[in-house]
C-alpha cells in the first residue's frame, strides 16, 4: 500500500474518531426530541440565504476589481467569495476573509500591481488588527 493510501486511511480514521467523540459528547436524552422538531424548510432558507449572500458579495467585488481597470466573472468572483466565508469561518474574530480574497485574486486573472501591494498588505493588516481587537472586546 503507498503512502498516499496509509496516510488517506489515517485521515478518515481521525476524522471518524474525532467525529465519534464530539458526538458521544455532546448527543444526550433530548437530542432526538429536538430532531423532530426541526422543520426541513429551514435548510432551503438558509441555502437561499447564503446564495443571495454570496451573489451580492460576488457582484460587490466584481464592481470593485472593475474600478482597477481588471475584470473577473461573476463566477470568479463567487469563488473568492467562497474562499473569503471559508477562511472567516476558520479564524478567529474572521480575520482571514481579507487574506483570503488576496490569496484567490491572482489566479483568477486579477493578479495586483507592485504599487498595489503595499495597498492590499496594509488592508490585510488592517482587517487583521480589528478582527483581533473585535475578538479582545467580544470574547464568545
Amino acid at each position: 500500500m503507498s503512502k498516499v493510501y496509509k496516510r488517506f486511511i489515517v485521515l478518515i480514521l481521525l476524522v471518524v474518531v474525532i467525529s465519534g467523540v464530539v458526538i458521544y459528547t455532546t448527543v444526550d436524552i433530548n437530542t432526538l426530541k429536538n430532531l423532530n422538531r426541526f422543520q426541513p424548510w429551514s435548510i432551503g432558507l438558509a441555502v437561499l440565504a447564503v446564495g443571495l449572500g454570496m451573489f451580492f458579495d460576488g457582484s460587490r467585488l466584481m464592481h470593485m476589481v472593475k474600478i482597477s481597470n481588471e475584470k473577473i466573472s461573476l463566477y470568479q468572483a463567487v469563488q473568492v467569495v467562497f474562499g473569503n466565508y471559508f477562511l472567516a469561518l476558520l479564524t478567529p474574530g474572521a480575520t482571514g476573509g481579507a487574506v483570503a480574497q488576496l490569496m484567490f485574486f491572482a489566479p483568477r486573472g486579477c493578479a495586483y500591481r507592485e504599487s498595489d501591494r503595499a495597498r492590499y498588505c496594509a488592508y490585510a493588516a488592517i482587517h487583521l488588527l480589528f478582527g483581533a481587537l473585535y475578538a479582545l472586546y467580544f470574547p464568545s
